[in-house]
């Protein structure tokens, strides 16, 4: 009993450190770095570069050590990627299927714009579709899912708790930016517990990780109006 309470004071901590060292990467962003590489880090591009550098250091590395001192497994491993990977997949492209279907027939009826051309830039592109899902998916649906399932008997109330880390995580971002504000920033905090949500019972559903991850890029993918691009004028 006092190993497992060790190993539950110790996700709490990296937790903590989690979020403590997001704040910190972007302090360094609208700070120093923005100081350092001045005009340079205007460019979507770089910015899209530094963001996946610390995304890298925060998210993906830490977690990686902690489950090497921790538990001893490898992040690939733990999180039984290797298992399910056809049924995850065919799993992620069906749902992703209907969400795409609910999601444009909810813009058609409520007459949403879906045409307004844009000149595509990779790095935001790549950030949005691939970056991002794989990163947030590993830490929030993976990782911190699998953590609590270790404590928690219900998954309700394990899948509600990471959904709302994930929705969270954004408003460090959102403070950054200037767009975390009450109650304007409700809306969109409740849209990503519920995605988050969706995304932690489908993966319990299907039995894989790839569920998830190949519904949240299609849900960027989507997000972002792809199509837009094919619009915008080339130069």
């Amino acid at each position: 009993m006092k190993f497992n309470l060790s190993r539950q004071a110790s996700f709490w901590l990296f937790l903590f450190g989690f979020y403590l060292l997001w704040t910190v990467a972007w302090l360094l962003r609208v700070g120093p770095a923005e100081r350092f590489f001045g005009l340079s880090l205007r460019d979507l591009n770089n910015d899209s570069l530094y963001w996946f550098v610390m995304k890298c250091l925060v998210w993906i590395l830490p977690m990686t050590v902690y489950l090497r001192r921790v538990y001893g497994v490898g992040l690939w491993e733990y999180l039984g990627l290797s298992r399910w990977v056809k049924r995850g997949w065919i799993g992620g492209l069906c749902f992703s299927l209907v969400m795409l279907s609910l999601y444009l027939a909810y813009d058609l009826l409520t007459h949403a714009s879906l045409s307004s051309p844009q000149r595509f830039t990779a790095g935001p592109f790549l950030g949005a579709v691939l970056v991002a899902p794989v990163m947030e998916e590993v830490f929030f649906r993976g990782f911190i899912i699998r953590q609590l399932q270790s404590w928690w008997k219900s998954f309700l109330w394990v899948d509600l708790a990471a959904a709302v880390a994930f929705a969270l995580v954004h408003w460090v971002g959102w403070y950054f930016q200037g767009r975390l504000s009450f109650p304007g920033s409700l809306p969109f905090t409740f849209h990503l517990v519920v995605l988050g949500f969706i995304l932690g019972y489908l993966n319990r559903f299907s039995g894989s990780l790839w569920t998830s991850l190949i519904l949240h890029a299609v849900n960027n993918l989507y997000s972002d109006h792809f199509w837009n691009y094919f619009l915008a004028p080339h130069p």
